[in-house]
């Protein structure tokens, strides 16, 4: 996916994106994207996360990861010190104790009850946490039930919130086993008919750790944007169960979360083939509910992002493992890491995954150098101080490097 013409764009090539207006479409994904009849649903198993669980050649990936680690610790490299992992490691505590693998929750009804008491000292929530107990459904029209879904939403932590119809094309079919290290759950499972609506959730991340990417301080933004829309998606899954209704929260784990959130009315696929929103811009994460509430849903919006990703290539130049197309979109995946059948922009997620070993940490520089959500090109040009962060006692905003826009591994 490389560019022969690539290098360092100068300050006065770039034009930030406006977005004056938001509007919503009458369209479907099918009209968006173009998607091919004969698509299929994904095999979780072939996410790149998992196949370094049960994939010879990827498993390997998890001990070079180590490796890199601890030789960055070592040599005292900015922004992989001691604390930038220790930070990153406290901000991945609370994804890693739910269990699933990298962004997932509670894969399942039964396993969001699996550590429940019995019994609890809060009468009130006798209702929703021990499992096998029924609670009669509120009787609710879906306009005020989404309204309430929605405040509660925000509530719970998300910065924003909508709705859709499910569908199915989305879901992964196998989906992952936590219990046999293999995709071998059937897609629909604890998924019937009867679930028809999707609540997405977005959390944005901590912008001014992101533009540390691809150090472990950055990556400590990813982790923080997973554990809060984790306790996001568990929370307003309670919610739903209270008012008598069925609920399954989900993170990456058991669908795509970014069809839905392109249905939900929560932004555009950008050219990193993350969604973009029109606030928050790609720094952000994304969580969904599956439930069998009665909802309205929204419809998608648009603002511009595809005609400005078109001639923009500021991701692809600024990715180190090249996995950015600087092309049109297509309907052909690079590899099995994808699926095929729909057009957009699609990544090359196996060089992505073996950059994220041989960094020794996530990286996130196509979110942190995207135009969408900066001000002004000062922002975006801005250069980040990793000591200043840990000295200041609030926080230093910190800002893009320069170096992040051009192709050099960290040092």
């Amino acid at each position: 996916m490389k560019d022969p013409g690539r290098g360092k764009p100068a300050r006065e090539e770039i034009r930030l994106p406006r977005v004056d207006e938001v509007r919503r479409l009458d369209a479907t994904l099918d009209d968006l994207f173009e998607i091919a009849r004969d698509y299929r649903r994904f095999d979780e198993g072939m996410h790149m996360n998992l196949r370094r669980v049960w994939e010879r050649e990827w498993r390997r990936g998890r001990a070079t990861q180590r490796r890199a680690r601890q030789r960055r610790i070592e040599k005292g490299i900015q922004g992989y010190s001691i604390q930038d992992y220790a930070l990153l490691d406290a901000a991945g505590f609370a994804t890693a104790t739910l269990g699933g693998h990298a962004g997932s929750y509670i894969v399942s009804y039964d396993y969001a009850f699996r550590h429940a008491a019995a019994e609890t000292t809060a009468p009130h929530l006798q209702d929703v946490a021990p499992r096998g107990e029924t609670v009669a459904p509120v009787e609710i029209d879906a306009a005020t039930a989404t309204t309430w879904v929605k405040r509660a939403s925000r509530f719970c932590g998300a910065d924003d919130v909508g709705v859709c119809a499910f569908d199915r094309r989305w879901v992964y079919d196998p989906r992952w086993n936590t219990g046999t290290g293999r995709a071998d759950i059937p897609g629909d499972q604890d998924l019937g008919e009867e679930y028809r609506w999707v609540v997405v959730l977005v959390s944005g991340m901590p912008e001014e750790v992101v533009k540390y990417s691809p150090t472990a301080l950055g990556a400590a933004a990813t982790e923080m944007g997973y554990a809060m829309n984790g306790f996001t998606a568990a929370a307003v899954a309670a919610f739903i169960r209270r008012l008598g209704y069925k609920a399954v929260p989900s993170g990456n784990d058991t669908a795509l979360s970014i069809p839905f959130a392109i249905a939900a009315g929560l932004g555009q696929l950008g050219r990193h083939s993350l969604l973009i929103h029109p606030k928050l811009g790609t720094r952000l994460r994304l969580a969904k509910v599956f439930t069998t509430l009665p909802l309205v849903a929204d419809r998608p919006i648009a603002f511009g992002v595809t005609d400005y990703c078109a001639g923009c290539t500021l991701c692809a130049r600024a990715c180190p493992a090249q996995c950015i197309s600087y092309g049109p979109p297509t309907r052909e995946a690079p590899n099995d890491a994808a699926a095929p059948g729909m057009t957009k922009w699609y990544i090359d997620s196996k060089a992505c995954r073996h950059f994220w070993d041989v960094n020794g940490s996530d990286c996130s520089n196509c979110m942190k150098v995207c135009p969408y959500g900066y001000a002004t090109l000062d922002e975006l040009f801005a250069r980040p101080d990793v000591d200043a962060w840990w000295d200041s006692a609030v926080n230093v905003a910190a800002r893009v490097r320069r170096d992040d826009l051009d192709d050099a591994e960290p040092a």
